[in-house]
């Protein structure tokens, strides 16, 4: 096993300079409420209540340049090797905000998918 590296260690020390670069993290979970029917502008305030505070206008581009790179380099990897099934989205990578849109959410979709005897045919 080698040693960590010293750009290891400043990728746990330090977050990046750039908003992109600390955006990116999220975006997993950003995709996952987006699909459940959050709107863009609820992301948005998540985001900004734990300091990545950006303009509507700023994330949508953003999430369109990383689209855009995660698509080019899914196909780039298409031609190289074969895919593995994208991990789930970590709680340990994702913003506190965020999580709990993502907890609400699940609460109010809960279901009990036992039915009644009296609801079968």
């Amino acid at each position: 096993m080698h040693p960590p590296s010293r750009l290891a260690a400043l990728r746990e020390k330090e977050l990046p300079n750039f908003i992109i670069g600390r955006l990116k993290p999220h975006v997993p979970l950003i995709e996952q409420l987006i699909d459940e029917g959050y709107s863009l502008e609820q992301v948005r305030k998540a985001l900004a209540d734990d300091g990545l505070d950006l303009k509507l206008s700023t994330l949508r581009s953003y999430l369109n340049r990383i689209r855009i790179a995660n698509k080019d380099a899914a196909i780039t990897a298409s031609h190289t090797a074969p895919t593995a099934p994208a991990p789930p989205v970590s709680p340990a990578t994702t913003s506190s905000a965020l999580k709990n849109l993502l907890d609400i959410k699940k609460t109010e979709l809960s279901f009990n998918p036992t039915p009644n005897s009296s609801d079968l045919i």
